[in-house]
Formats: structure tokens, sequence, C-alpha cells
């Protein structure tokens, strides 16, 4: 008989996952934080396989998917984005993990169109290609100057030497506020969200919703963070930006015009460099994926990327961030175009 063992989620579960979390990645996450990550998003519950040493009776392994609601133009989809895949290390070499996840994946794959991993260390990443995953696409990291060569170097080389930087432990502006953007309550209520993505939604291919329910969920009621938002109205290119703020630099989480093209993305990024500048904001901070659809937007943030950057990225190419992709048997049937309109609303979120 085995000595592992494995069972779906049961409410009261999140207290020894939350320990287990914390022993293997050294983060705290309370009860509320589970509970809106993986209980709480509009598309549902995620997916969620606890692996136990029946003898110690201890949680040693976790596997989950988190669905996320995406379209294709008037269609809408399912995906799943594979999460807190976690073993603790004494008992890495002492279970097939591949197994496992292998056998999850038959089981939960019927209800997404698509599953996929954000990002993923070298190990993960040929666990998901033995799956069936294809890693044809990663992600691209940049800091765009909003400012002179000098103010933007500088405030990224105080990044980087920053002990806080390098051991991943951000401060938190918490009581930052950004003239011109809205915050988390007042884009909440502001009804640009309640007819912008039926607009832009048949411009997009593959791409996250962004009805008011999946924003609401994923930045205005996130227990982690502060967001501020940057609407893009009283044009006729329509279209918003939400960005954080940590250690006075800005990170772009989610971006979307109502016409994905390079004018209007220029123009929509253009009016944010120009706002962030204005509160003193020298460096945003953004990933954008190697998908065909980018490359105009990717070229434009290759050209206002920051010398130092540039430097680093040169030295550190072999750092490739990948973003492994699987089309289910249902997806397939819909998902023909490979070029996903990808931005950071699809991370975590902490």
């Amino acid at each position: 008989m085995s000595q592992f063992s494995y069972r779906t989620f049961l409410d009261g579960d999140e207290e020894i996952i939350n320990q287990l979390y914390k022993s293997i990645t050294n983060k705290v996450r309370s009860k509320k934080q589970y509970i809106w990550q993986w209980l709480e998003s509009p598309a549902g519950k995620g997916d969620i396989y606890l692996i136990f040493d029946k003898n110690k009776k201890l949680l040693i392994g976790h596997h989950g998917i988190m669905p996320i609601r995406f379209t294709n133009k008037k269609q809408n989809l399912i995906f799943g984005k594979t999460e807190n895949t976690m073993v603790l290390s004494q008992y890495r070499e002492k279970i097939l993990y591949p197994r496992f996840e292998n056998q999850f994946k038959k089981i939960y794959e019927k209800k997404y169109h698509a599953l996929f991993s954000t990002f993923g260390p070298k190990s993960a990443i040929r666990v998901r290609q033995a799956l069936g995953y294809r890693s044809n696409y990663f992600w691209k990291q940049y800091y765009l100057e909003t400012t002179n060569f000098y103010n933007s170097n500088k405030s990224l080389m105080n990044s980087f030497f920053n002990k806080k930087f390098f051991n991943n432990k951000k401060k938190k502006d918490d009581k930052v506020y950004l003239r011109g953007f809205m915050t988390s309550e007042q884009a909440s209520k502001n009804d640009f969200f309640d007819y912008f993505w039926d607009l832009a939604r048949i411009n997009h291919g593959i791409a996250p919703r962004r009805d008011r329910d999946d924003m609401q969920w994923r930045f205005w009621s996130n227990p982690n963070k502060k967001y501020f938002t940057l609407i893009q109205e009283d044009t006729k290119q329509k279209g918003y930006v939400v960005i954080s703020i940590q250690n006075n630099i800005a990170n772009l989480e989610d971006y979307a015009v109502a016409e994905p093209n390079k004018k209007n993305y220029i123009n929509l990024f253009n009016n944010l460099l120009d706002q962030l500048r204005l509160n003193n904001i020298f460096l945003l901070r953004t990933k954008n994926t190697s998908d065909k659809i980018f490359f105009s937007l990717n070229k434009y943030f290759d050209n206002k990327d920051v010398f130092l950057n540039k430097i680093y990225k040169t030295i550190f190419k072999s750092r490739t961030s990948f973003m492994p992709r699987y089309i289910t048997n249902s997806g397939s049937q819909i998902i023909k175009d490979e070029n996903w309109h990808i931005t950071s609303i699809i991370t975590e979120g902490i």
C-alpha cells in the first residue's frame, strides 16, 4: 500500500495549506487572503488537491488550478491557471510528483478550454512539458523611464541595490496617493467598467475577461495591496491602466484599449508615463509576453527601456520566464489563434 494519498479541498483546509505555503515559500498568507484567491473568483472555486504522508498524517504537497474567465471575441471561456504547486523539500525525491499532477489533470481538464502556468522554474517547466504543455512564449520585463536619463536610472540603481529588492521583501506604499488616478474604491463605482469590455472584447482574440466582476475581484477587493486605475474615457479610443506602487516604482498590473493597435497602445502609455511623471514616479515596471500580437508594443517598450535594465538583460539572457500553455479537447475547437492578449492581470495578485 502506498505511503501517500491525496484528496480534494475540504472547508477548513485553509490553515494547513497556508502552513505548507509558509514552510516552502517563507511567506505568510492569512485565511482571508487564501479565501480571496482560491474560493471567491467570479469563475468559481479553484481545483485544489492535497497530497499526504499517510503514516505521519502530514500534508506534504499541493496542486492547484485557479479558474479565470477569458473571452475570444463574443465567446466566453474558462481557463485554468496552475498555482501553488509545491512539495516539501524532504519529499521531493520520495514521491513521483508528475504522476500525481497527471492524475489530477485528467480529472479537472474537462472543465477548462485551456490550462496555463504564469511562470515556472525549469523543474516545473519540464513537468508541464511532459504533460503536453507547450512553452513557446515567454515574458519580457521592462523598466520604462518616465523622465530623464539620470532620474530613471538612479531609481533603478537604488532598487537593484536595495536589500529589500534582493530579499524579495518589497515595501508596500500603503499611504500613496496619485493625482489623476482613481483609488480602488473610486474605480469600483465608476460606470466605465459596466460597458468597456463589451465594447473591447469583439476586437480581442484570446484575452482575460474584464467585466466589472472580474476587475472587482482581481483588483478592487484584493486584500494584498492597493491599486490605482487610470481611465482614458473622453477620447475616441477608450482604454484603462491599473498599476500598483512599490518602492516608489509603478508596477503595470493590467491594461486594455477598445481597439488594440500600435497607435492606441502608444497613446495610452504615453498618457500613463505623463501622469506618473507628474507624481514624481520615474519608473514603470512592466511584463509583456512574446506573443506576436504584442510585437509593436514590445518594440515601444524596448525603446523606452532604461539603459541599466538593457545591460542587465544582456548579461542574464538565460533567465527566461516561460508561460506554458495547454489547449484542452473542448478548447481545441475554439482556440485557433495562439496570440493571446495577456497582461499581469493573470498573475497571482500578491
